[in-house]
């Protein structure tokens, strides 16, 4: 469980001190990532080149600006891990923020499936449509 518990506190440290291009390296090969809603990202996305693609576009969408505003908690199972986070973007002149609910599995030290959730679902879609 605390290995679990690193792997997903190294992807926010990488975020944090700009080195996004290295949470890949935490990814298992066939890694799967769920993002609901009704927006440009919606879907699910299989393997390191497709889940790359999303995150990118996240960050295309918001020109950059698409990050945890502040890290709530971070909770963990020997086989999920559970982020609670308040996140923020800009997009088309506008700043929104919202509850971020990220379930993580994680196996062998590598992250396999993503689930993204938001507490606002209909904002997120709103604000990503614009």
């Amino acid at each position: 469980m605390r290995e679990n518990l690193e792997v997903i506190k190294q992807v926010f440290n990488y975020a944090r001190t700009g080195q996004r291009d290295r949470v890949p390296e935490l990814w298992s090969d066939d890694i799967v990532l769920h993002y609901g809603g009704d927006n440009p990202i919606s879907g699910t996305y299989r393997g390191k080149a497709e889940v790359g693609d999303a995150y990118r576009r996240m960050a295309e969408l918001s020109a950059g600006t698409f990050g945890v505003v502040e890290l709530h908690d971070i909770l963990g199972s020997e086989d999920h891990v559970v982020v609670l986070a308040r996140v923020g973007a800009e997009r088309a002149g506008h700043r929104l923020e919202w509850g971020g609910i990220d379930i993580y599995h994680v196996s062998d030290g590598r992250i396999q499936e993503i689930w993204i959730h938001v507490t606002d679902q209909y904002a997120v879609d709103a604000f990503l449509n614009r």
